[in-house]
């Protein structure tokens, strides 16, 4: 299991729909794929890697990676 830290470049400065990268989208992405998701709003789309430094890694290697999908749940229960 990989696991996935997007950080944000810079303020947005508009509304999003993140929902492309929630947990169960991001499991069927390879390394090469998620930098190219394109994410909508605003009638605009833009592509993951403009608005996010991406890294990922082994999820066994991180004691956080638990709580990240913690996270990714309840922020999945809630859209």
């Amino acid at each position: 299991m990989n696991a996935t830290t997007l950080r944000v470049k810079s303020a947005l400065t508009m509304r999003l729909n993140g929902s492309k990268l929630l947990p169960s989208a991001l499991a069927s992405l390879s390394s090469h794929e998620l930098p190219r998701v394109m994410l909508n709003g605003a009638g605009e789309s833009i592509a993951v890697d403009d608005l996010f430094d991406i890294a990922q890694s082994d999820a066994h290697r991180h004691r956080s990676a638990s709580t990240a999908m913690r996270i990714g749940s309840i922020i999945s229960a809630r859209i």
